[in-house]
């Protein structure tokens, strides 16, 4: 009877395990396919930004041109992605971490940590990085909390910087300092915000795009980050329990050879 016991257990967790990475390839794809569509609009970082917006659900599409039902698309895929990310298990997020821990053993180059780096950002980067002729290829892991201390609490370490020096990387802590210093403090019209977060976001992201592609390094992240209206305002912040959706994303960036 154990061992029948033991057997059920053990295949429903080896199908848990099937579902799990079929959701995080189906993620990684239609964040591909939005990034794709980002990139045959020609979107620079603010307009990215603007269709985060739409799909959150705080604007309406200002485009009026032929490339409309392209940007439709592009919402639309973002939309899907926020909301399968408000539900997620503590299985997956543990399991996708891990998984992180495991590809970060098998690649040589000492990573780039940045404490928080959202989908603009990530975006951003790697299109700064194709236009230098460096190809990227992108994952993304599930860190359910959206928080930094989830991410230390998986790696086993009590710093980011002791996260970092595990893998002999290097430390960048400047977004997340940026978002809650001049982003999350106080709601701001969605036209301020987004203003915001080109002058103390956007080039950070540029900065890191350029020493990954002076020394060909990979770029991790704990988490990421959501757009979130309240108290007749809108702000950028992570982890807060009722408008966790983005914030879950932790990205991992390699540099192809």
């Amino acid at each position: 009877m154990c061992v029948k016991k033991a057997l059920k257990i053990f295949i429903f967790h080896a199908l848990l395990c099937i579902v799990v990475y079929l959701r995080r390839d189906n993620l990684m794809m239609r964040i591909s396919e939005a990034f794709h569509y980002a990139s045959v609009l020609g979107l620079d970082y603010v307009s990215f930004v603007e269709g985060l917006a739409e799909a959150y659900g705080y604007t309406e599409s200002k485009r009026l041109r032929g490339d409309i039902v392209t940007w439709s698309f592009f919402v639309r895929i973002l939309r899907s992605i926020i909301k399968d990310l408000k539900e997620v298990s503590e299985y997956e997020s543990t399991l996708k971490l891990e998984a992180m821990q495991s590809q970060l053993r098998s690649l040589s180059a000492e990573p780039i940590l940045s404490d928080c780096l959202g989908l603009p950002e990530v975006y951003w980067i790697k299109s700064k990085l194709e236009q230098k002729g460096i190809s990227v290829h992108v994952e993304f892991y599930i860190n359910k909390k959206g928080l930094t201390t989830s991410f230390k609490k998986v790696f086993r370490e009590e710093t980011m910087a002791d996260v970092a020096r595990q893998y002999e990387g290097y430390l960048f802590n400047i977004i997340d300092h940026n978002l809650h210093e001049y982003l999350e403090k106080e709601p701001l019209e969605l036209e301020i915000l987004i203003q915001k977060m080109n002058q103390y976001l956007k080039p950070t992201a540029e900065r890191i795009a350029d020493y990954m592609a002076n020394i060909h390094k990979n770029l991790l992240a704990d988490h990421g980050y959501d757009i979130v209206f309240q108290n007749n305002g809108y702000i950028v912040t992570h982890g807060n329990p009722q408008f966790l959706g983005l914030s879950r994303l932790s990205p991992l960036l390699i540099v192809q050879p």
